[in-house]
This record gives structure tokens, C-alpha cells and sequence, in this order.
């Protein structure tokens, strides 16, 4: 099931994106080299760096690449930057249990995120977060933002250890969680860290709605990139429609429009897709 259809893009973005088209190829020259990555690897960064640097998103997790180290990819952030036009220091690398998330500070701090939906994963089935979670995850949100802030002018080119904030902020909730408010989902699954394993067995024994964007890169009328997913998130199906509803103006439009207008501006062509995940389908882990 599609919506919103493929949008063309061979118009260049408004001029609050600030790019040029030309940006994209100028970037995957910078970074094939620097990363020392295959050239399928280098335009898949490319593409997320220009989304990221731009402002679509908050930030972008690399979990493709597997070659490119985080520090590696620090340490080309700053060439990075200014081939997007985007002030020196604005990217950063955060590292959270090895996994790698680039993220714009600029539009990180824009990011209260209380205009997200929450489900709570810590009862026998999803459910709408209570109060008492809700409260919990805008709290320790907050602390995160404001440390990973806090430490975006420091030492550009190295990573920034969100572990180490986690630790000495007294962060409970999950990795997950965190995950899906860094990577500006509209809906985010919340429970604490402690419930790690009993949450992904909740999650897997669930009927899914999930949201992604695919797209491909069309050059000259070529295509020169496979359609592929490059952003996702998921729902409960048994509560998809209230929720999505709910959230569709501010969360699920922006989520695609944002970085769907980007990506037009590089010539990719971009699409919203919708499908249904059965229970059991798939065995979750966190």
C-alpha cells in the first residue's frame, strides 16, 4: 500500500535549503575516498548527509556502512560541512553501544519532541504511554539533548560518547527509545532499559503498520541508484489509524515532507510507502 505517491525530482530545492543539485556528486567524491568505502556506500552517506545537513532530519543512524568507523566518519564532517554549507561544528558523530547516528545540533535543539506519540512496551500488550512514562522520557530527553548540545562546540572531529551521557545523567529509558526520538520518529516505542528483552517480545507478537520512504536517483533521465527503504518507523496496527490520525499534521507529513523535498532537490525520486507486518512475521530484538 502506497500514499502520497512519487514526487519528481528535477526542481531544485527552495532557497532555504541553500544546496546546490551538484552538491550530492561533489559529496560522494569527498567521501569515497576519506572512508574508504565502496562507491554504493559512499552515495547511501552522501544522500543521508545532504538530508541530515540540510535540516530534514535530526539525524541520520549509520547502520550500512559497517567499514566506516565512526571516528572516520568524524574526522570528514568538517569537509562535509562545508561542501553542505552548513557551519563547522553544526554536524556531529554520537556514538550510542557502537552504533554510529550523525546528527545536525541545529535541528536537534528544535526537537522537544513532545509532539510525538508514545506506546508503551513494558505491559502485555502496546498501549498508549501513561503519565507517569510520558513523563519519565521527556525528562531524560531533555537532559540528553541538552548534554549532546552542550557538547557539539567541543573537540570537533571527535565523537561525542552517549553512553557516557546516559551514565552521568542517570538516563532510564532505552537505547530504542532513545534511537527513535534522535531519528525524529512520529511515534516512539518507551520503556526502560530494563525491559529491553521483554519489550521486543511484546513488539514481535504484534500485528505492524509500517511507514517508509524509498527512493532512487534519477541522472539524466538514468536511474543510477536501486529503490530502496532509507527511512522507517512502526506502529501497532490495532491502534495505527487513532494514532496516525492523531499525529499526521505535525508528525507523519512532516516526517516525509521534510525529507522528501530534499531528496527531490538531488533528483531522487521519492515515495511514502505503507504496509502491514503480520505477528510472528519477524522475530524483534533490541
Amino acid at each position: 500500500m502506497r500514499c502520497g505517491g512519487r514526487e519528481r525530482g528535477r526542481e531544485r530545492a527552495p532557497d532555504r535549503v541553500g544546496m546546490s543539485v551538484s552538491t550530492f556528486d561533489v559529496l560522494v567524491e569527498l567521501i569515497e575516498p576519506r572512508c574508504g568505502c565502496e562507491r554504493r556506500v559512499a552515495r547511501a552517506l552522501a544522500r543521508d548527509l545532504v538530508v541530515v545537513g540540510a535540516g530534514g532530519r535530526a539525524s541520520f543512524m549509520n547502520d550500512y556502512a559497517r567499514g566506516v568507523s565512526a571516528s572516520t566518519l568524524a574526522r570528514a564532517l568538517s569537509d562535509v560541512s562545508r561542501v553542505c554549507r552548513v557551519a563547522a561544528g553544526t554536524m556531529r558523530v554520537v556514538v550510542m553501544r557502537e552504533t554510529t547516528f550523525v546528527v545536525n545540533g541545529r535541528v536537534l535543539q528544535s526537537r522537544e519532541g513532545r509532539n510525538r506519540a508514545l506506546v508503551s512496551l513494558e505491559g502485555d500488550a502496546p498501549e498508549a504511554a501513561g503519565k507517569g512514562l510520558e513523563e519519565k522520557v521527556w525528562r531524560d530527553w531533555e537532559r540528553i539533548r541538552e548534554a549532546v548540545v552542550a557538547k557539539m562546540g567541543e573537540n570537533e572531529g571527535d565523537t561525542i560518547d552517549l553512553d557516557e551521557i546516559i551514565e552521568t545523567n542517570g538516563i532510564e529509558i532505552s537505547p530504542p527509545t532513545i534511537a527513535g526520538l534522535f531519528l525524529d520518529f512520529p511515534v516512539v516505542y518507551a520503556f526502560e532499559n530494563e525491559a529491553m528483552s521483554h519489550a521486543a517480545s511484546v513488539l514481535s507478537r504484534s500485528d505492524l503498520t509500517v511507514h517508509s520512504i524509498s527512493c532512487h536517483k534519477v541522472d539524466e533521465g538514468e536511474e543510477t541508484m536501486r529503490d530502496e527503504n532509507v527511512y522507517g518507523w512502526s506502529i501497532p496496527t490495532q491502534f495505527a489509524e487513532k494514532m496516525e490520525k492523531s499525529t499526521e499534521d505535525t508528525g507523519v507529513s512532516r516526517w516525509y515532507s521534510k525529507s522528501a523535498e530534499i531528496l527531490s532537490a538531488y533528483n531522487f525520486m521519492v515515495s511514502h510507502n505503507i504496509h502491514r507486518q503480520s505477528a510472528g512475521s519477524s522475530k524483534i530484538v533490541f
